[in-house]
C-alpha cells in the first residue's frame, strides 16, 4: 500500500519542510523521536504541538522544556513560541513581558523570511504576530494571508485562527472553520465551538464541546466546565469533579482558575496566597485587588504595596482602581510617586520588583537595635536597592522617624540606573525638600526636564510639568525666595491639572512650605484655597546631594533651573 505523505507545520530546516509518512508512526512519535535526536525544529514541532494540541494533549512544561531546547539550537519558531510561553505565563512559568518582547522582536526578520519562502508553521507563527502586533506592527489584513495558507495545508490552528478573525463578519464561515479545526482535535478549536452553542442556548453541545477541550487539556475550557459543574447550569451539579477542573486549570497557568483555587483553600493562608500571587502575576485584576486588601489588612504598613498593586491593575485596565487609590492617597499623597517611579513598569509579574524587608529594618530600629538596624539596611542597599526604591521604602523611613539620610541612601544607590527617568527625580526632589534643601530640589527640577522626554504620555508629560513648576516654587521658599516662588507660579500660569485631588495632596502633604502665603498659592495655581491645609516649613536635615555627590546639612550653590509652563519634547 501506497502511504500517504504529510507536511508538518510548524517545521522547517535548511531543505524545506519535513515530510513524515503517516501510518508508519503518529505524529506525536515522529516529532518527539526527532526532538530526542537533537534535531532543533522538530523540538520546535515538539513544542508548539504541545502548545496547540493536536496530535498530543495540551502539557505547557513540557512544551517549555522542548521549546527551550529547540530555542538554544537556533530554531526561530521555538523562540517565538517560547515568547508565547513568557508572555502569558503558561504552567508553571513565571510571565516576563520583557523577556516574550524580546524574543517577538529577535524572530520576526527570520520567521518573515521562512513564511515567503511557503514554510506552513512560520506563516501560522508570523500570523500571529500580525494580529496581535508581537515582534511586527499589527496588521490583521496580514494575518488572515497568512492563516489562509496554514488553512490551505488543513492546519488546524490556522483554521481556528482563522475562523476567530471571521467570526464578526461571517458567522457561518467561522462556524465552518471550527469545525474542521475542532476534527482535527483542536482544543481552542473546540472551546470555540462550545461558546458558539452557548450563545445558541444550546447547553447540552455546549458541554459536550467544552468536555472534549477540557479532556486536550486546555485550561480555559477546563475552568468553564468547572464553573459549569459547580452550578449545576446545563449538567449534573458535581463540586469535586469541579475542584479538580479548578486545579488542573491552575496548574496550567490560567488566572482566573488560580484565583479561584486562593478562594477554595479555606484556612490554608499558604496555598490560598500562593495561588492568589500566581494569578496576580498574570495581572488578573480580582487577584490584584484581593492581594492589595489583605496588604492592607496586614500587621505593617501596606499602603505602598497595596496602591503598587492598584496602579499595576488600572493599567491592566481596571477602571475601578482609581478610586481605591484615591482614597489611600488622601492619608498619604503618595500615589504620584508611585505612579512615576513604576511609570515604564506594567503587568502584574512586576510586583516582586517591590519586595523589600523594609518593616523588618524599621521594627529592629524602634525596639533600639539601632546599630543592628542600619547593619542590615546597608546590606540591603548592596543586595536589593532597587527593590527599595520601587517600594518607596524612603516612605516609610519618613513615615516611622528613622534617620531620614537613610533615604537618601537609597537614592544615591539607585542614582546609575534611574538617573534617566524624570520619576526617579521626582521622588528625590521631594525627599531632599523635605530635609529642608532648596537647592537640592533646584537640581531635581532641572534633572526633571533634562530627562523628561523619557514620559511619552500627554497628559502625563503635563502633570510632570506641573509637578515641576510646583518643586520650583518650593525649593525658592526653601531657600527664603517667597516673592520669587508665588510671581515664578502666577506668570507660569494656572496649573493644568489644578483640580486634581493627587495634586493638592501632594502639595498638602510633601511640599507644605507653598503655603507660606496660601492666598497668593491659590491665586498662582488656580487651585481652591479650601482644599489647601497648613503651612509647615520642613528643618533642614542631612541628606544626599546627588549634584555632590555626598551626603550635606549646608547650602548648596546651583543654578536656577529654567521651569517653563511645558517642558517641550526635543525635536
Amino acid at each position: 500500500m501506497r502511504m500517504k505523505k504529510l507536511m508538518i507545520p510548524g517545521l522547517c530546516c535548511a531543505a524545506g519542510m519535513l515530510l513524515f509518512t503517516v501510518g508508519c508512526a503518529s505524529v506525536k512519535e515522529q516529532y518527539l523521536d526527532g526532538a530526542k535526536r537533537g534535531n532543533p525544529e522538530y523540538q520546535a514541532g515538539a513544542g508548539a504541538m504541545y502548545i496547540n494540541g493536536g496530535p498530543s494533549e495540551i502539557n505547557y512544561d513540557e512544551a517549555c522544556n522542548w521549546l527551550k531546547a529547540g530555542s538554544a539550537g537556533g530554531s526561530f519558531v521555538a523562540m517565538y513560541y517560547l515568547a508565547e510561553i513568557y508572555e502569558n505565563g503558561y504552567g508553571s512559568v513565571t510571565p516576563d513581558h520583557l523577556k516574550a518582547a524580546r524574543y517577538y522582536d529577535n524572530v520576526a526578520e527570520e520567521i518573515k523570511k521562512k513564511a515567503a519562502e511557503g514554510h506552513i508553521g512560520s506563516a501560522y507563527v508570523l500570523g500571529k504576530m500580525y494580529r496581535c502586533g508581537k515582534g511586527v506592527p499589527q496588521d490583521k489584513a496580514a494575518a488572515v494571508k497568512c492563516f489562509r495558507l496554514g488553512c490551505s495545508a488543513l492546519y488546524a490552528p490556522a483554521l481556528n485562527q482563522l475562523g476567530e478573525m471571521t467570526m464578526e463578519s461571517n458567522p457561518e464561515e467561522a462556524r465552518r472553520l471550527f469545525f474542521s479545526a475542532a476534527e482535527k482535535n483542536c482544543p481552542e478549536a473546540e472551546y470555540n465551538l462550545a461558546d458558539i452553542y452557548f450563545q445558541e442556548k444550546n447547553q447540552a453541545a455546549g458541554v459536550k464541546w467544552l468536555k472534549k477541550a477540557a479532556e486536550n487539556q486546555y485550561p480555559p475550557a477546563q475552568y468553564r466546565l468547572a464553573v459549569i459543574f459547580e452550578s449545576g447550569d446545563g449538567a449534573v451539579k458535581n463540586p469535586e469533579a469541579a475542584q479538580e477542573l479548578y486545579l488542573k486549570a491552575a496548574r496550567g497557568g490560567y488566572a482566573p482558575a488560580q484565583y479561584k483555587m486562593a478562594l477554595l483553600s479555606g484556612k490554608n493562608d499558604e496555598a490560598a496566597s500562593s495561588w492568589m500571587k500566581k494569578a496576580a502575576e498574570r495581572s488578573y485584576i480580582p487577584a490584584m485587588n484581593r492581594l492589595a486588601e489583605t496588604y492592607l489588612k496586614g500587621v505593617d504598613d501596606g499602603t505602598v504595596k497595596a496602591m503598587i498593586l492598584y496602579e499595576l491593575a488600572r493599567k491592566a485596565g481596571d477602571a475601578a482602581a482609581l478610586e481605591k487609590i484615591a482614597e489611600l492617597d488622601n492619608k498619604t499623597g503618595l500615589y504620584l510617586f508611585v505612579k512615576f517611579s513604576w511609570n515604564d513598569i506594567s503587568n502584574g509579574e512586576n510586583f516582586i520588583l517591590a519586595n523589600s524587608p523594609v518593616f523588618r529594618i524599621i521594627d529592629g530600629y524602634k525596639a533600639g537595635i539601632t546599630a543592628g538596624s542600619k547593619t542590615a539596611f546597608q546590606d540591603e542597599l548592596t543586595k536589593s536597592a532597587s527593590a527599595l526604591y520601587l517600594d518607596n521604602a524612603w516612605y516609610q523611613i519618613y513615615n516611622n522617624r528613622l534617620p531620614f539620610a537613610w533615604a537618601g541612601d537609597i537614592f544615591r544607590t539607585v542614582l546609575e540606573t534611574e538617573k534617566g527617568k524624570p520619576g526617579f527625580w521626582f521622588c528625590y526632589g521631594s525627599c531632599i525638600g523635605l530635609a529642608g534643601h532648596g537647592e537640592g530640589v533646584m537640581y531635581a527640577v532641572q534633572k526633571m526636564g533634562e530627562t523628561g522626554n523619557a514620559v511619552t504620555d500627554p497628559d502625563d508629560k503635563a502633570l510632570l510639568l506641573d509637578l515641576a513648576a510646583l518643586m520650583k516654587a518650593n525649593a525658592l521658599i526653601l531657600m527664603n525666595n517667597d516673592a520669587e516662588a508665588y510671581n515664578f507660579l502666577f506668570t507660569s500660569g494656572k496649573l493644568k491639572n489644578c483640580k486634581s485631588r493627587f495634586v493638592i495632596n501632594y502639595v498638602n502633604l510633601w511640599a507644605p512650605a507653598l503655603l507660606k502665603d496660601k492666598n497668593k498659592f491659590a491665586v498662582a495655581t488656580g487651585i481652591d484655597p479650601e482644599a489647601l491645609k497648613e503651612f509647615k516649613m520642613p528643618e533642614k536635615q542631612l541628606f544626599y546631594d546627588a549634584q555632590l555627590d555626598k551626603d550635606t546639612a549646608g547650602e548648596i550653590l546651583v543654578e536656577e533651573p529654567v521651569v517653563e509652563k511645558r517642558i517641550k519634547p526635543k525635536q
